[in-house]
């Protein structure tokens, strides 16, 4: 057989595991910090049928726990009640490391096994298959450095892990993304900048009133906005201070909708709320969240909410403010407009 070797960086969870049909895999060896449920499946999938043996590495230390938006330990134990004899998982707090190893084949980059990782993230990662010598050389040396982090690992209480998420980190996490999209609590950023955004709501007022140049301003509308702000360019988060990218703030300060297309070339999924309202009458926020195959309490997609509803593409059939499983959204006239000259979306949907 010869080597395959390239980038895999569309759906590479999708791809790796297809690759594996009709091949025998004694051993499957997985290393990620974060997990989702929904990557999870496609493992569950892949062992309906086999007697694959798993090790399963990833990273349940309290900060990464402190910073998973939804419980990334309730999908662990519901995997492993349905394959007891088969999946053997171990936690390393100082694991960065994403790698998807078989027999003949792997997959190693920047993608974490998430939904994330698997299909809105920008990722780089390089697919390997065959028994050359060369990629036998380097499946080995994959499979080494595996067995090094795997063997300095630990073993892990789930059920008391998942209460002590329920209980406590669940909280830690909803107040972090009130403030920065990707938190990193080393040392003490979080508290850091949690104390600048209380001594300078200037500034947060400031943006707000940009952000509201042609809408109407609702109350707690702004912390969203600033997460993608922060993301997007116009703003940075240093250990200590907030800065503004004036030049890009002029050249969109009179059209918020610039503002969202440049978002949207970065979060295809704006576009893609869109499109999924245009084809009901009206949807759920939880049907919204499943129709777009992301997690429920994803953060983001709240923030894209929001920004559609304050630029008039998106209303809501409900006074409360609140964004509950129970309200419906529908596209407006001004939404269908957006769509309209505006090309495809940059999300490719199964199905």
């Amino acid at each position: 057989m010869k080597s395959i070797i390239h980038f895999q960086n569309e759906r590479p969870f999708k791809y790796f595991f297809s690759q594996l049909k009709g091949k025998s895999v004694p051993e499957l060896c997985l290393c990620s910090p974060f997990i989702s449920s929904k990557a999870l499946g496609l493992l569950s999938d892949f062992l309906k049928t086999r007697r694959t043996t798993v090790r399963l590495l990833v990273n349940l230390s309290p900060v990464h726990l402190a910073t998973s938006i939804s419980n990334p330990v309730k999908p662990l134990i519901e995997l492993m009640d349905k394959y007891p004899s088969q999946i053997y998982l171990k936690s390393n707090p100082d694991l960065h490391a994403k790698a998807f190893i078989a027999r003949t084949s792997a997959l190693f980059g920047s993608s974490n096994f998430t939904s994330g990782g698997e299909e809105r993230n920008k990722e780089l990662n390089l697919y390997i298959s065959g028994d050359s010598q060369n990629s036998r050389a380097l499946l080995t040396s994959l499979q080494n450095q595996f067995d090094q982090y795997w063997n300095s690992g630990n073993e892990i209480d789930l059920i008391e892990t998942d209460s002590d998420w329920e209980r406590y980190y669940f909280k830690v996490a909803k107040i972090i993304t009130r403030f920065i999209p990707n938190p990193n609590l080393g040392k003490d950023n979080f508290g850091r900048i949690k104390n600048v955004m209380k001594r300078r709501k200037w500034k947060v007022d400031e943006l707000g009133k940009k952000l509201s140049a042609s809408a109407k301003p609702k109350a707690g509308t702004y912390m969203p906005k600033i997460i993608f702000l922060d993301q997007s360019g116009f703003i940075t988060f240093h250990g200590d201070h907030i800065t503004t990218n004036r030049e890009l703030w002029e050249s969109v300060k009179h059209s918020p909708e610039k503002v969202f297309d440049i978002l949207i070339s970065k979060y295809s999924f704006f576009r893609d709320v869109l499109e999924c309202l245009q084809d009901v009458d009206y949807i759920r926020y939880a049907g919204l969240v499943t129709s777009l195959n992301l997690e429920e309490k994803t953060e983001l997609l709240r923030a894209a909410i929001r920004w559609l509803e304050s630029l008039d593409y998106v209303k809501r059939q409900s006074k409360n403010l609140g964004l509950d499983r129970h309200h419906k959204f529908m596209i407006t006239k001004k939404g269908k407009a957006y769509l309209n000259r505006n090309e495809p979306s940059l999300i490719d949907r199964e199905g």
